[in-house]
Protein backbone atom coordinates (compact mmCIF):
# COMPACT_ATOMS: atom_id res chain seq x y z
CA UNK A 1 0.00 0.00 0.00
CA UNK A 2 1.24 3.47 -0.86
CA UNK A 3 0.57 6.01 1.88
CA UNK A 4 1.40 9.69 2.21
CA UNK A 5 3.06 10.55 5.52
CA UNK A 6 3.79 14.28 5.91
CA UNK A 7 6.54 15.07 3.35
CA UNK A 8 7.23 11.47 2.40
CA UNK A 9 5.57 8.60 0.64
CA UNK A 10 5.53 5.28 2.50
CA UNK A 11 5.15 1.85 0.94
CA UNK A 12 3.61 -0.77 3.21
CA UNK A 13 3.14 -4.46 2.63
CA UNK A 14 -0.39 -5.26 3.77
CA UNK A 15 -3.87 -6.04 2.55
CA UNK A 16 -5.72 -3.07 1.09
CA UNK A 17 -8.99 -4.20 -0.51
CA UNK A 18 -9.79 -0.64 -1.61
CA UNK A 19 -6.51 -0.24 -3.56
CA UNK A 20 -6.66 0.96 -7.17
CA UNK A 21 -3.83 -1.39 -8.13
CA UNK A 22 -2.23 -4.41 -6.51
CA UNK A 23 1.19 -5.90 -7.22
CA UNK A 24 2.24 -9.21 -5.73
CA UNK A 25 4.85 -11.85 -6.29
CA UNK A 26 7.67 -13.78 -4.68
CA UNK A 27 10.87 -12.05 -3.58
CA UNK A 28 12.76 -13.16 -6.71
CA UNK A 29 10.11 -11.55 -8.94
CA UNK A 30 10.47 -8.25 -7.06
CA UNK A 31 14.26 -8.36 -7.40
CA UNK A 32 13.90 -8.98 -11.14
CA UNK A 33 11.30 -6.22 -11.50
CA UNK A 34 13.49 -3.63 -9.77
CA UNK A 35 16.69 -4.62 -11.57
CA UNK A 36 17.86 -2.47 -14.52
CA UNK A 37 16.23 -4.91 -16.97
CA UNK A 38 12.87 -4.43 -15.20
CA UNK A 39 11.61 -7.98 -15.90
CA UNK A 40 8.11 -7.81 -14.45
CA UNK A 41 6.67 -11.04 -15.82
CA UNK A 42 7.01 -12.71 -12.40
CA UNK A 43 4.74 -10.17 -10.72
CA UNK A 44 0.96 -10.39 -10.62
CA UNK A 45 -0.62 -7.01 -11.31
CA UNK A 46 -4.33 -6.35 -10.92
CA UNK A 47 -6.39 -3.19 -11.10
CA UNK A 48 -5.01 -0.03 -12.69
CA UNK A 49 -2.03 -1.28 -14.74
CA UNK A 50 -0.81 2.25 -15.55
CA UNK A 51 -0.67 3.11 -11.84
CA UNK A 52 1.19 -0.12 -11.04
CA UNK A 53 3.67 0.46 -13.87
CA UNK A 54 4.27 4.05 -12.72
CA UNK A 55 5.01 2.84 -9.18
CA UNK A 56 7.39 0.14 -10.44
CA UNK A 57 9.10 2.64 -12.76
CA UNK A 58 9.62 5.00 -9.84
CA UNK A 59 10.97 2.27 -7.59
CA UNK A 60 13.30 1.06 -10.35
CA UNK A 61 14.66 4.59 -10.83
CA UNK A 62 15.35 4.90 -7.09
CA UNK A 63 17.07 1.50 -7.05
CA UNK A 64 19.22 2.50 -10.03
CA UNK A 65 20.25 5.80 -8.42
CA UNK A 66 21.14 4.08 -5.15
CA UNK A 67 23.22 1.49 -6.98
CA UNK A 68 25.20 4.26 -8.73
CA UNK A 69 25.91 5.96 -5.39
CA UNK A 70 27.13 2.75 -3.72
Amino acid sequence: MLREAEDTLAIEERSAPEANAKISGPERAWVDALAPEAARDGLEISGDRRLADALLDGLSAVAAREAQVA
